[in-house]
């Protein structure tokens, strides 16, 4: 707004305000110039009914620009909001500002959002783009101001209840739209809806045009139709067509879904192209183990239990290798075998608990064979008491 002039304080001075309310008359007929100072003046008397009957009849003016239209639209704004504090009147003026000139919606946040009403008037700002979405012209600027329409309802606002229908309209306006996507993934994840979810995602597939933002949405694609659908052979059907090359470590996901639909020869081999990127002691032991029980289930106990044999001097005092290592030389019919790795075991027991576990886990073994079978050793002592 102008500078404020005080109130006149002497003949002279209402006899120039008288003046200027005469010459009103002549405004049509003053060039450019002679407007623009006898608005400028009726600002500093805040004179604002009549400084704002004169921008009215230029912006209803054919002669005049575009870019003029918007600078007295703007003047007009300033007005109703800052000299006369009519908030309705300024979104109506608003309104009509945008749909008569066609503004972007970069024009109607710069221009009036924030430089008229303000940079963090966030309730005002929403109010703003409330009234004035529905007369864009053009879709992709009405996703533009719907999507900073959401971003203020929910992140500044407050008002969670109110986001939901905002990006319904931008959804409609745009199927392929990834934040509304984003969004509806995470609202139906947080209510349980995981076909929901999943429909989501499938399109955030075809939205996405970055191959890692792909190979993200496919992982947690993969994850939702394993752990909360339980549909492993879908999940591992989406990890072979979008995360074969993926840097992500899907691997986990591939492995739990092959060893739940029962494809052990391919999740083998899974598991020998971890073994051979894997870098760490703890990494390359857990792959070991989860090999060796897979060659369990395949019948093939020999090479689980050299498998497992191996995987013990990456972990030597990890009782379920131990076990698993049983397992193998119990299922290949090897009695001998078992009784020197439960004294392996016997030396590794330190803990009373690890003691107790193994004395009940020898008592089991024992009951697999014949008797005569030497399994019964001083375990039962040692472990008894």
């Amino acid at each position: 707004m102008h500078q404020e002039r005080p109130s006149p304080n002497s003949a002279a001075e209402v006899e120039r305000l008288m003046g200027l309310v005469r010459t009103i008359g002549d405004f049509p007929r003053m060039i450019q110039e002679e407007q623009d100072g006898l608005v400028s003046e009726l600002l500093d008397y805040e004179c604002y009914a009549q400084a704002t009957r004169l921008l009215e009849w230029r912006v209803n003016s054919p002669d005049q620009s575009s870019n003029q239209r918007l600078v007295d639209f703007c003047t007009m704004m300033e007005i109703q909001f800052h000299g006369l504090e009519a908030f309705d009147v300024f979104l109506q003026t608003a309104k009509r500002c945008v749909a008569e000139l066609a503004l972007p919606f970069s024009s109607i946040r710069l221009l009036i959002a924030d430089g008229i009403l303000g940079p963090s008037q966030f309730l005002m700002h929403a109010q703003l783009y409330r009234m004035v979405a529905d007369v864009l012209s053009d879709r992709s600027q009405h996703v533009l101001l719907l999507s900073r329409l959401a971003l203020i309802t929910e992140k500044k606002l407050f008002q969670e209840y109110e986001v939901e229908p905002i990006y319904k309209q931008i959804i409609t306006l745009d199927p392929l739209n990834i934040r509304a996507l984003r969004f509806y993934r995470m609202w139906n994840i947080q209510a349980g809806d995981w076909i929901a979810a999943a429909g989501h995602l499938h399109v955030l597939l075809k939205a996405y045009r970055n191959p890692n933002e792909q190979q993200r949405a496919a992982h947690e694609l993969a994850q939702i139709y394993l752990y909360s659908l339980n549909q492993p052979e879908r999940a591992r059907q989406i990890l072979l067509a979008h995360c074969s090359d993926s840097h992500l470590d899907t691997r986990q996901t591939l492995v739990e879904a092959l060893e739940r639909i029962g494809s052990y020869d391919e999740l083998l081999e899974c598991l020998d192209e971890m073994h051979e990127k894997a870098t760490s002691r703890h990494e390359i032991a857990a792959i070991l183990l989860k090999k060796g029980q897979t060659l369990i289930k395949r019948d093939r106990f020999s090479e689980a239990e050299q498998c497992l044999s191996e995987c013990l001097t990456f972990d030597p005092a990890n009782l379920l290798i131990h076990e698993a290592l049983i397992s193998a030389q119990v299922a290949g019919n090897r009695p001998g075998a078992v009784v020197e790795t439960l004294m392996v075991m016997s030396r590794q027991a330190v803990a009373d608990d690890n003691g107790k576990r193994l004395h009940s886990l020898a008592k089991s073994i024992a009951d697999l064979w014949p008797q005569g079978v030497p399994v019964h050793f001083e375990l039962e002592t040692k472990f008894s008491n």
